[in-house]
């Protein structure tokens, strides 16, 4: 897969011409979608510096070839991600069902909750199309436990 960023190439012929060069060559089109964090506000420094690093770049519902590619950053205000989420699922349903195996990245500014966020996203497909399960993060379900200093076999000693 290809991830563009230059911004001649989303829009007229160019776009066009680029998309109908992967077709026929069988490659992937990365999809990047950073209108979340864009419209995100606040202070925060993973914020801040993921705003500063993401292209804002069109983000066009396409798909080139087999196994299209969705680079999603997320707003940190987990529900303000709702609405999108609900159209990438329509749209990757859509591809499920043309026989395409897309993959999907969750990203956030600081990534602490991509595990949730990417849980309510594959709630939202599965109820479109059958993805199968998906097995819980290793975090999801454990309390953290505080380290100790000693294990229990050198109290012995």
């Amino acid at each position: 897969a290809v991830e563009v960023r230059h911004p001649q190439l989303f829009e007229g012929s160019p776009a066009l011409e680029l998309d109908a060069m992967l077709a026929e060559l069988g490659i992937d089109r990365v999809i990047l979608d950073t209108r979340g964090v864009h419209e995100a506000s606040g202070s925060d420094a993973a914020l801040l510096e993921a705003q500063a690093r993401k292209p804002r770049l069109p983000a066009p519902q396409i798909a080139t070839a087999h196994r299209p590619v969705l680079r999603y950053v997320a707003n940190p205000e987990l529900p303000a991600n709702d609405a999108r989420l609900l159209a990438w699922a329509q749209q990757l349903a859509e591809w499920i069902a043309e026989g395409r195996e897309p993959y999907v990245f969750m990203h956030l500014p600081d990534d602490f909750d991509v595990p949730r966020l990417a849980r309510r996203f594959f709630e939202i497909l599965a109820a479109r199309v059958d993805v199968g399960h998906l097995p819980s993060w290793p975090g999801e379900h454990r309390q953290p436990s505080q380290v100790g200093l000693f294990s229990a076999t050198d109290d012995a000693d």
